[in-house]
């Protein structure tokens, strides 16, 4: 059995290459881009993540503590906890959405629909159309 060899040079330029088509991809929930021209169609792309939001009271043991602390500081704590996580989350599934379309060929995703499912654990579920556009 020959030994695997990995040119870590040409992995760092072949992300690195993908990361800027990534970045310049536009993603769009209108079905068009204004001022330009959709000259393929590529196919469906889907991203999802999952997060798991935090709950600041995991870390109080005492209930006098967490009763002193009032309800309105925990209720604060939880949404800005969740918020972080979600946009976490949505920032992963977008990410793979244009992973999924620079392999198809494409260079945006247009109709992108965006579901949040779940309570303590979040899902983001996207997906679009990828395409060509000039």
């Amino acid at each position: 059995m020959n030994p695997v060899t990995v040119n870590f040079e040409e992995a760092k330029l072949q992300r690195d290459e993908i990361n800027v088509k990534a970045n310049a991809m536009i993603i769009t929930t209108s079905g068009n881009i204004e001022g330009k021209s959709i000259t393929s169609y590529k196919g469906l792309v889907i991203g999802s993540a999952i997060s798991r939001g935090r709950n600041p009271t995991d870390d109080i043991s005492s209930n006098s503590l967490l009763e002193q602390a009032g309800e309105l500081w925990v209720n604060s704590m939880m949404a800005k906890s969740m918020q972080t996580y979600l946009e976490k989350a949505t920032k992963d599934a977008e990410y793979q959405i244009k992973l999924a379309a620079i392999k198809l060929g494409a260079n945006a995703v247009i109709g992108i629909d965006i579901d949040f499912v779940g309570s303590k654990i979040m899902q983001v579920h996207m997906n679009g159309t990828a395409v060509v556009i000039e």
